[in-house]
């Protein structure tokens, strides 16, 4: 299967994407209710969900994110798809999708910071912390390797100029 251009692998991946876009948005607006929820009943005063509402609105601010780097994943694809591969606009493209997973592995180290210091139940903290500190850790990882690959499609524009003043 070919990689560039109509029926290939990136306008496959590109309706996968916007399929992912649409039912995380769905999700939003449910956590969008369970957060709203959870806040009216901390107003209310039963503070023991302060360290479930930290969570929740946690993942629900990671998930603006999300979209975001989706959206930007669809314009990548959509570059793809038009076979228009090596470009500068690319090039920005995979910067801004780095930075959103660079701000998400932020957010989620920050929400499991909050969460040990709210948290009531020992057990808690242990199960969703180790949770958060790996998906913490994945999603750095995965920021800095964007960012290599990032820097070697760089290259690879510039190798492609040279090449074409060459010829």
């Amino acid at each position: 299967m070919k990689i560039l251009g109509k029926n290939s692998l990136s306008s496959k991946l590109l309706i996968g994407v916007r399929v992912i876009i649409f039912l995380t948005i769905v999700a939003m607006m449910l956590i969008a209710m369970i957060t709203f929820k959870d806040f009216r009943d901390v107003i209310n005063g039963q503070t023991e969900k302060i360290s479930e509402t930290v969570l929740i609105t946690g993942v629900f601010i990671a998930g603006f994110l999300f979209v975001a780097m989706l959206i930007y994943l669809t314009s990548f694809l959509s570059n793809l798809k038009e076979e228009i591969c090596f470009d500068d606009g690319n090039v920005t493209i995979l910067r801004r999708i780095s930075n959103l997973v660079l701000g998400g592995s932020i957010i989620y180290g920050i929400m499991s910071v909050l969460h040990i210091v709210f948290a009531n139940n020992y057990m808690d903290i242990i199960t969703y912390n180790a949770f958060l500190w790996i998906l913490t850790i994945i999603m750095l990882c995965l920021s800095i390797g964007l960012k290599m690959f990032n820097e070697i499609y760089k290259k690879a524009i510039e190798f492609k100029k040279e090449n074409d003043f060459t010829i």
